[in-house]
């Protein structure tokens, strides 16, 4: 063997050898990071002390965030110690020692027992500073507001110490221990203790480890940084606790000297408050960012949290109500723009505070818990408006507005080529060196395109582009910012020009067109269009508009053509039109045609047009400022009393002279713009003398001129209406403008009425004609070319058509409210289905809700696009990611969290999850849960410094919002902690409650829609007519007004818990109670259930003894909860099913009825009565049976999937089995222990279902639903002449009976004997179990003691089961008087109540 050869290991073998267990002390030191922070150098931007400003200052320093941890930790234990000792604890003293390295901080006032400790052995002061894991605050029952809280604290202080030395001075005990470590705490000295009679105080001095930290002593930059933060403790501690630096007192004795010493000024203008003796808070300005300095006990919460949020929304909201009044119309003030202005300093005291991690930078506790509240008073709110906060977010909010539209409204200058506009026709020499010779034909829609472009096969497409537009532009002088910047036509025609904002221009060379010709119908409405163009011009080029230089021209066609034979004359006006009228006999003999707009030009007109260019180009010219002013007059809506002036002035027969060339744009405004404002009125307001408009008018002429008498289409009646009554605005705009028109009129006039729809509403909406189906169908209220996304839904199915979208289509009706439509996401391949559909459909679905009599068809069109995730994940993150995305809402359903929510892990071996990962981390797209895109659009705001956003889940889960925030933030953990950071931060997760019954759609459903509506929808939506939604009001960017729904109700709550608490208790645990007591009378469906009254009364039974486990919630009466729910159940319309409610039992049954059996169900010093828990238990009783599964059961009560029923299926068993034995209560024990947990297996609430299962297994369903019958209580019968009975009426326990066996036991079957028993006053039936027959020999008296008596089929029978006992008795009873059977006699009823 060679002396120097290697020994080779395999690499997994290698890899195995790699694995290496270490000491917590080990890993502290080996990974510091986890404990106390990076123990690198960094350089950053923080708050020190400056010794010769005596301020605090901010600057760059070169520090080590670990070194800066040890000292703080120790630092805040003397803080904590006031909260523990504050009668006798007055001073911290702090020494800095730079030269040799060391640090001390002492505080008097009690310190730790020197004793040993009896569990440990140890004396105390070693266990809590050498020992890791101790604490005295594991106790989170104890409210303590200390700073204190994981064990490891001053430990790792000594840990990250060459030299660590403890003095603990304790006056009670008569000791004084002092202790030292070294080497990282790794050499213990011997304590040393001696006599001690003074005051009790604790110090503590370190020497930091300075290699370990890269350092070789103490600099500047850490020792200010550690000034700085004594100053911190002498502002955030008690002012009775004086605060010495290196032997001398700080200048600061409370938290507003504190505050001063950040400001060079010293007459800053701030606010300053308490509110109780907890919170204190300072507020100010800041210079465009939020700035705060918070305290929580006394630590310094660098990043805030919380308890920062907590104050300063309180300011922000108030201010944002007030700022948005002021700023109507321009854009949208958020809340962070509001808090970039102010400067928060919070010092407060929190109970058990948690924090980020164990450099504790940041709070997360939750509001609720903090133990008390900061209500900031008005006169504070007051104070900080009256420093004129309001005016600087307002001016702010207007360079902004600036700023924003130069950014958004910018043009591409002379960019030769522009992509990505659609229908855009560009010239050829478009931004080319020519294009001051270009002009872009503005055209009036898509016909007015194709003549336009029929036209260039004349003047070629060198110089002429064409551009269609969408209807009327936005009249830009007083639209809002948001109305402004979200145009997307206006933005277009700006790229189009190469036109920018403000921009003074002299020339047009630096533009992609020379001249801009507007080719509008020659109409009132085209008089408009060309008017709102002009305007955008003068309004933000005014240098464009006043140019001699022909920028601006007018396409001009006849309205009217008349013809006489081979004579043809053509009109360019109304006006023109009507005096030639008059001079020619009101036009008789010849032949008239209207051209309502360009489309009713042929091609071969249009070519026509264009040869003869100049004859129909009119350039518009600037004559002076008097322009300027008329423009405005026209469109500035402040101005609305001159235009009353300018419309009265306007004069029949004024029009503009087509047959020159050039029109003043004075002689467009007061000719030809002011008869449309003219028209405008006419058509707009119905006459006073019959109430009606023209268009109506025209109706009514054409029914009586065809002498109406029958049903008729509206398209042809529409056709004939154009034809006779001069209604010269195109057949399709008659058919839409005559069918709502004619709806009014079927209010004015009773012979005309709606009749049946023709065709589908949903086949495309340039097709549909909501009109035509009168009041049967509701059809949105809103213009939908309007409406823009501002939410987007992931997981498009029934349930969120039938419910979120109702609030949201509701919604967009409302002024303001255009920019919240949906837009859809299908996360699955299989969403491909809807998608096709919605999109087939122009994103229009039919909603049929139906009620027990009374039903309603609605046409939602809430969603604007929809995105098939696998397909387009890159428009997926687009969507999330737009600006104007402020909400994102969930249907997944619980699977598609990813995340098991017991131990709130991430299922990261799941396939999907697994991938997603993997692509986040490498920056991929390619995602297919809808967690892993809410991770990475944050990722994409982050880095685009974006807003955060709302998530909000609709998910049937309770707290769904704290399982939505628990799977993005889990699997944002994985890919980065800072990004995890982030949405923590900047994204809401509001829990909501949602509540609606949505069958599955089935083609039955289909086909009765088209026969009974009309409508051919391939995915319509049926849903019950209750609709309820409870959401935690917490939409930072703002949210819609969904409470104001008409058709259902949304209430926005600050915590959504107690409402889920309702309806868990009072719905989903009633669905349980129903189903099983139902399934055994042999019933399938649930509205049929319920009409039997058995069923009916015993409902009202649990939810009475239910309700008693429930608080009541603000805005929903339980009483009329109760009432509504028992209402949905009796819905013949939703056709629910008993199988589809058993489904998954032993988890629901355990979620929403078990925890009504806990003792603290109810408040405290309450208790539910054995009637209540009877009624609770009667169908656990039911499910036991139904568990059993034999061919007895009848087929109703065949039980559905069950995850979970294995575990409960020997119990349950056992428990059916053993119900007459001596251990019935204990096999009721160990199910209700298996079903529900120990809380619920209690003894009482076993002994009830013990006596439950014995009923319901000797006597069946109907005698277990009679015990619970609220309204048909148990018969109470006067007592009778037993001489030794005392007590007997049905359901009567412990009763005691003396009678003469006078028969010999009868055997009714297996284990059941019955007997007659009687006396003077008469005979009654005895029935028996088990072997206690065998003592009733005929003849013998018998005494039966604590038996119960039971009805059946009219008779009532006393009871001995298992609990009574039967003894043969000496006493006579006398002659039997076998004539009255007591047990058939009609018994005079005694009133139950």
């Amino acid at each position: 063997m060679c002396c120097n050869s290697q020994r080779i290991v395999p690499p997994v073998i290698a890899n195995w050898i790699s694995f290496r267990k270490k000491s917590q002390l080990e890993h502290i030191l080996l990974r510091p990071d986890t404990y106390v922070g990076s123990i690198e150098t960094q350089k950053e931007r923080l708050w020190v002390w400056d010794d010769a400003k005596q301020k605090i200052v901010q600057r760059e320093i070169n520090f080590v965030p670990g070194l800066y941890k040890i000292f703080d930790e120790i630092l805040v234990n003397a803080c904590d110690n006031f909260q523990r000792d504050p009668d006798h604890m007055t001073y911290i003293k702090v020494n800095i020692n730079e030269e040799e390295g060391w640090v001390s901080i002492e505080n008097n006032g009690s310190t730790l027992p020197v004793e040993i400790h009896k569990e440990h052995k140890m004396y105390v002061p070693e266990m809590v500073f050498g020992h890791l894991l101790t604490s005295d605050n594991y106790d989170d029952d104890d409210n303590k507001v200390t700073g204190g809280r994981n064990g490891y604290g001053a430990k790792l202080t000594n840990i990250f110490s060459t030299k660590f030395v403890i003095e603990c001075a304790d006056g009670k005990r008569g000791h004084k221990y002092v202790q030292s470590w070294e080497n990282n705490m790794g050499d213990k000295s011997k304590a040393k203790i001696t006599k001690y009679s003074g005051k009790d105080f604790t110090k503590v001095t370190f020497y930091p480890d300075l290699k370990r930290f890269g350092m070789t002593k103490l600099d500047k930059d850490i020792v200010s940084l550690m000034k700085k933060r004594v100053m911190d403790a002498g502002g955030s501690t008690n002012k009775k606790c004086r605060v010495f630096l290196n032997d001398s007192p700080v200048a600061v004795k409370e938290f507003k000297d504190y505050v001063d010493l950040y400001f060079e000024k010293e007459d800053q203008q701030k606010v300053y408050d308490r509110c109780g003796d907890r919170w204190e808070f300072v507020i100010t300005f800041s210079e465009g960012q939020f700035q705060q300095v918070s305290f929580v006990n006394s630590i310094n919460t660098i990043k805030g949290g919380t308890h920062v949020s907590h104050v300063t929304d309180q300011f922000v909201e108030s201010i944002m109500e007030k700022v948005n009044k002021k700023n109507r119309g321009g854009m949208e003030v958020k809340p962070a723009h509001v808090r970039s202005h102010l400067w928060v300093f919070v010092n407060c005291l929190v109970v058990n505070p948690t924090f980020d991690s164990q450099t504790k930078e940041t709070m997360t506790l939750k509001q609720s818990k903090f133990g008390s509240k900061c209500e900031v008073q008005d006169k504070s709110i007051k104070q900080l408006v009256a420093m004129g906060v309001v005016d600087t977010v307002l001016q702010w909010a207007k360079a902004r507005e600036t700023i924003d539209m130069k950014r958004k409204m910018k043009g591409t200058g002379r960019a030769n080529r522009l992509i990505g506009i659609p229908k855009l026709e560009d010239a050829n020499l478009a931004g080319t060196k020519h294009s001051e010779e270009c002009t872009l034909i503005l055209t009036e829609g898509d016909s007015a395109k194709a003549l336009a472009v029929a036209g260039l096969s004349i003047v070629g497409r060198d110089r002429f582009g064409v551009f269609p537009l969408r209807g009327k532009p936005l009249n830009v002088r007083d639209a809002t910012f948001q109305a402004t910047v979200g145009n997307a036509e206006i933005q277009n025609i700006i790229q189009i020009l190469g036109l920018e904002q403000q921009k003074v221009y002299d020339s047009v060379k630096s533009l992609r067109y020379g001249s801009v010709m507007i080719m509008a119908d020659q109409d009132f409405d085209g008089s408009h269009i060309k008017g709102l163009l002009i305007n955008m011009i003068q309004h933000w080029w005014p240098s464009l508009f006043k140019m001699e230089l022909d920028s601006a021209k007018e396409f001009i066609t006849p309205i009217v053509k008349v013809s006489k034979g081979q004579h043809e004359v053509q009109f360019f006006s109304v006006a023109d039109y009507e005096a030639w009228k008059e001079r020619n006999n009101g036009g008789k003999g010849w032949s008239t045609k209207y051209y309502k707009g360009l489309g009713t030009s042929t091609a071969k007109e249009g070519k026509e047009y264009f040869k003869n260019i100049k004859d129909h180009r009119m350039v518009f010219r600037w004559t002076n400022k008097n322009d300027d002013e008329l423009i405005d007059l026209a469109f500035n809506k402040k101005r609305a009393d001159d235009r009353k002036e300018w419309i009265n002035c306007y004069k029949d027969g004024d029009a503009v002279d087509h047959s020159k060339t050039a029109v003043s744009y004075s002689d467009f405004v007061n000719k030809e713009l002011v008869a449309f404002s003219r028209y405008d009125v006419m058509r707009s307001i119905p006459c006073f003398v019959d109430g009606m408009k023209p268009g109506q008018r025209k109706i009514l002429y054409a029914a009586f001129k065809r002498n109406l008498r029958s049903d008729i289409k509206v398209a042809q009646f529409a056709g004939y209406v154009a034809e006779h009554s001069a209604y010269h605005h195109g057949l399709r705009n008659s058919a839409a403008t005559n069918g709502t028109e004619f709806a009014v009129l079927t209010f004015q006039c009773e012979e005309m009425k709606t009749c049946e729809d023709f065709g589908s509403i949903l086949s495309g909406s340039h097709r549909s004609s909501p009109a035509r189906f009168g009041d049967k169908v509701a059809c949105p209220k809103y213009d939908r070319e309007k409406i823009k996304p501002g939410i987007v839904h992931m997981g498009v199915g029934n349930f969120h058509r039938a419910h979120q979208c109702v609030f949201v289509d509701d919604s967009l009706s409302l002024p303001g409210h255009e920019a919240w439509s949906y837009q859809g996401v299908g996360i699955m391949p299989a969403d491909a289905k809807m998608r096709d559909v919605l999109q087939e459909q122009d994103m229009l679905y039919t909603l049929w809700e139906k009620g027990a009599s009374s039903e309603k068809v609605r046409v939602m069109g809430c969603h604007s696009n929809f995105i098939l995730a696998p397909e387009s994940p890159d428009k997926v993150l687009d969507a999330l990611c737009a600006p104007e995305t402020k909400i994102v809402t969930l249907t997944i359903t619980e699977k598609g969290y990813f995340v098991n929510f017991a131990t709130g892990e991430l299922d990261s071996v799941a396939a999907p999850v697994a991938s997603d990962l993997a692509a986040l981390k490498s920056g991929s797209s390619s995602l297919k849960t809808a967690a892993g895109f809410l991770v990475a659009a944050a990722k994409r705001r982050q880095a685009d410094n974006g807003e955060g956003f709302v998530i909000l889940s609709c998910d049937n889960l309770q707290e769904n919002g704290c399982k939505a925030k628990m799977a993005v933030l889990e699997m944002a953990g994985e890919v980065d902690s800072s990004l995890k950071s982030w949405i923590t931060e900047n994204v809401k997760f509001p829990n909501s409650m949602v509540d609606r019954i949505t069958p599955a759609t089935t083609e039955e459903v289909k086909n009765e829609l088209k026969e009974k509506y009309g409508i051919e929808d391939a995915w319509p939506v049926v849903s019950e007519d209750f609709l309820l939604w409870v959401v935690e009001d917490k939409f930072p960017a703002g949210r819609p007004s969904w409470d104001k729904s008409p058709s259902g109700k949304c209430l926005f709550v600050e915590d959504v818990l107690p409402y889920e608490l309702l309806k868990l208790r009072l719905l989903n645990a009633v669905h349980q109670a129903l189903s099983y007591p139902s399934s055994l009378l042999g019933y399938e469906v649930v509205h049929e259930a319920v009409a039997d009254r058995r069923i009916l009364n015993f409902l009202k039974a649990y939810m009475k003894a239910a309700g008693q486990t429930v608080r009541p919630v603000k805005g929903l009466k339980k009483d009329d909860w109760c009432k509504t729910v028992l209402e949905r159940f009796s819905n013949p319309a939703v056709r629910d099913t008993i199988y589809r409610l058993n489904e998954d039992a032993t988890n629901r049954m355990a979620v929403a009825l078990a925890p009504c059996l806990f003792e603290d169900a109810v408040p405290p010093g309450k208790s539910l009565s054995r009637k209540n828990l009877a009624a609770i238990l009667l169908p656990v009783a039911a499910w036991i049976r139904a568990l059993q599964g034999d061919a007895a059961l009848p087929a109703a009560a065949k039980l559905n999937r069950d995850d979970k029923g294995a575990t409960v299926q020997g119990p349950a068993q056992e428990a059916w089995e053993k119900a007459d034995g001596s251990d019935a209560v204990e096999a009721s024990k160990k199910f209700l222990d298996a079903a529900f947990g120990e809380k619920a297996a209690r003894d009482v609430v076993a002994e009830v279902l013990t006596e439950s299962l014995q009923l319901l297994k000797g006597e069946g369903i109907e005698a277990l639903l009679r015990t619970a019958d609220l309204e048909n209580p148990p018969i109470k019968l006067k007592k009778p002449k037993f001489a030794q009975i005392s007590s007997l009426e049905p359901e009567a326990k412990g009763v005691n009976v003396y009678g003469k066996v006078l028969s010999v036991p009868e055997n009714l079957y297996e284990d059941a004997h019955q007997v007659v028993i009687g006396d003077s006053s008469g005979i009654v039936t005895l029935r028996m179990r088990g072997d206690k027959h065998k003592a009733c020999s005929e003849g013998k008296v018998v005494r039966v003691q604590n038996a119960r008596v039971v009805m059946s089929k009219g008779h009532m029978h006393v009871l001995a089961d298992k609990w009574a006992a039967l003894k043969e008795e000496e006493h006579d009873v006398g002659e039997v008087n076998q004539k009255n059977d007591l047990s058939a006699t009609e018994y005079e009823l005694v009133d139950s109540k």
